[in-house]
């Protein structure tokens, strides 16, 4: 686990020594991601350059450094991640003078031997790299399957760029920050900037599953090479399994999900697991008690406020499971403490609240292990948000509604109409224009993804904080409904592909990187992407209880009495915080003047959510809280 950062310049004949002291003070930002040894490579005729940070976790000896070349000298690689099945990998190349053990250098030889995608399909693992081909002078850059690792790149100032966070390139001086207005509409929505968007103008995300070809400094080729719609369809036309057969899936699950686990034991350096107390992450650790030869060691945090915390369910699970349990309660203070540092751990605006009791859960675990398990991946992968149960409830109605039965273009000037700001009409009519306008997106192809991203947004389209903008359709849409049929499955797919990637490993990723943790998923191994997509509905949901085959799983293991109980997200108690002991901080971000001084968002807009928040309305601080972000990443980045 590390973090790397590149640039290629379209000059060439550079001196080496400039490139390289250049781009070190720009793998110095990533520290934290790798803060064991660090190490540069340069190709001055090119006028490329690669910098590294390293978090030592296998071969923690000088073979394992990075940036590597292969034995031929052909390819050099950077590499950011974990991958676990190295051993298969090894029987496919045969003789070769290994220098060490890392499982970079299994996926150096692999990749010269069998080519990038060819590598890439073979791979279970977590990783975004870079490879440079010394023989074609072409650079290659790719992402792991469901987005666990990130990955940067575009052109800036001539320079064409890439690495692990945009951060890594503000010392060079062709880089330049302007936000990109495209990337802000979509924040505003949903409170994440999804791929392949990236909120500096000129940059774009990799995309989950995606690789692109450079050839001099300009990207040639752009590539999806996995998606889990391939999952989700080949699970669609596979021929339908009987009832009887469900004792076998579940079966095969336990077995596949415990050589998940086992694998991603493998280290040279202490490992733990989070707990929350959930079904997914108690499931993860009671694997873990089982395959491992030590005491597994259990993190979690607690919260004052009752209706947030639950630290006692976590202590029960450890207890039965025998683990080395470890609890921390969070308060403000310690959320104070963290706010700061908000806009250079995620680079980007992120919305999402729970960032702040992960990055305390991550610094807390980093004191006793170097890498936690986690259970992340399961709701999406086994159905268990309830918001899937509301959104297929009502979208039968909603797409039979009266909207669908007007002509569209009819609608959407009635919407706008009515949508208009609070001095050119009533709340209840802004309200309706804001319904009818979310109403109207389930018609046309894609209406389905469309009406589940209105649901899911912060903003009605009446409050819109910045000039209004259409929704570009992603390359997906239109084919979800012939790979999974169901509204239910559909919505999976959708957050598979966007608020999984976009929102939850991103949230992991930069919160345990800051601590120089490494984090691990065992639901998302390829094989587990595969199976859960081929359980009929039945595994997955049954009499109305969500996850249903994980909590027959986790029933072996632990007493259902420990986790049969509504679920809980691993929020905080920000709305009350933020009308006491977090106002002072919050307050300046929202003033007038500094929401006018980066010109962003409508000033009278955010100062009307912030009033009708002090003021007592409930679920204001879902709202706020991506507005805060934005503005504290303007203050850092825009200054």
């Amino acid at each position: 686990m590390c973090g790397f950062t590149g640039f290629w310049e379209h000059r060439s004949a550079t001196q080496r020594v400039e490139l390289v002291a250049l781009v070190e003070r720009m793998a110095e930002t990533l520290r934290r991601r790798g803060p064991d040894d660090a190490s540069s490579w340069a190709d001055a005729v090119a006028g490329l350059a690669f910098g590294f940070r390293r978090l030592s976790i296998q071969d923690l000896s000088a073979a394992g450094r990075q940036p590597m070349a292969s034995h031929s000298g052909a390819l050099v690689i950077a590499f950011n991640g974990e991958v676990y099945n190295t051993g298969e990998l090894r029987e496919h190349l045969g003789d070769v003078p290994w220098k060490g053990h890392s499982d970079t250098e299994v996926l150096l030889e692999h990749i010269e031997a069998f080519g990038v995608e060819p590598t890439l399909r073979r791979l279970d693992g977590m990783f975004a790299f870079a490879v440079w081909d010394t023989r074609t002078s072409e650079l290659t850059l790719a992402r792991d399957r469901l987005g666990e690792k990130p990955l940067f790149y575009g052109t800036v100032g001539g320079v064409f760029f890439f690495g692990s966070q945009p951060k890594s390139f503000r010392p060079h001086p062709a880089f330049s920050v302007e936000v990109s207005p495209e990337a802000l509409a979509d924040y505003v929505r949903d409170g994440y900037v999804a791929w392949p968007r990236a909120l500096v103008r000129g940059l774009a995300k990799l995309g989950p599953g995606h690789l692109v070809r450079v050839r001099r400094a300009d990207v040639v080729e752009q590539r999806c090479w996995w998606s889990p719609i391939e999952s989700a369809a080949r699970a669609t036309l596979a021929p339908k399994r009987d009832p009887p057969q469900d004792q076998a899936l579940i079966e095969e699950l336990d077995a596949k999900l415990r050589a998940s686990v086992q694998r991603r034991l493998v280290s040279d350096v202490p490992i733990g697991a989070f707990l929350s107390g959930g079904i997914d992450s108690s499931l993860v650790v009671s694997l873990m008690a089982e395959v491992s030869r030590g005491p597994v060691h259990t993190f979690s945090i607690g919260f004052q406020e009752q209706e947030f915390d639950e630290s006692s369910w976590a202590r029960r699970v450890a207890e039965h499971l025998g683990t080395v349990h470890h609890e921390r309660m969070m308060g403000p203070d310690d959320a104070r403490v963290l706010l700061e540092t908000l806009p250079e751990i995620y680079d980007e605006p992120f919305g999402d609240s729970s960032q702040i009791p992960t990055l305390l859960l991550a610094r807390f675990a980093r004191e006793r292990v170097t890498v936690a398990l986690s259970g992340d991946g399961g709701d999406e992968l086994f159905s268990g948000y309830p918001r899937y149960d509301v959104v297929e409830q009502r979208w039968p109605a909603v797409r039979d509604s009266i909207a669908t039965h007007i002509p569209t273009f009819v609608g959407q000037s009635v919407a706008a109409l009515l949508a208009r700001p609070a001095r050119q009409g009533s709340p209840r009519v802004r309200r309706f224009g804001g319904r009818l306008r979310r109403e109207l997106s389930a018609t046309g192809p894609g209406a389905l993804e469309r009406f589940y991203r209105e649901q899911m947004s912060y903003f009605d389209p009446g409050d819109a904080l910045t000039a209004p903008r259409d929704v570009p359709a992603r390359w997906w849409t239109g084919t979800l409904a012939s790979a999974a049929p169901g509204v239910r499955e559909r919505l999976q797919l959708i957050d598979q592909l966007t608020y999984l990637p976009d929102d939850i490993l991103t949230k992991v990723d930069r919160a345990t990187m800051a601590a120089s943790l490494e984090a691990r998923t065992p639901f998302l191994a390829p094989e587990i992407v595969d199976l859960a997509w081929s359980l009929p509905r039945s595994l997955r949901v049954r009499d109305g209880q969500a996850k249903f085959v994980l909590r027959e799983l986790l029933a072996r293991r632990v007493p259902r009495a420990l986790f049969e109980r509504p679920k809980m997200g691993f929020g905080v108690p920000v709305g009350v915080w933020l009308r006491g002991p977090l106002r002072d901080w919050a307050e300046p971000l929202l003033d007038k003047t500094a929401l006018e001084r980066f010109g962003l968002l409508k000033s009278a807009t955010v100062r009307r959510v912030w009033q009708d928040h002090l003021a007592g309305r409930p679920e204001h601080e879902y709202r706020l809280w991506p507005i805060l972000a934005l503005q504290a990443w303007c203050r850092e980045w825009l200054s």
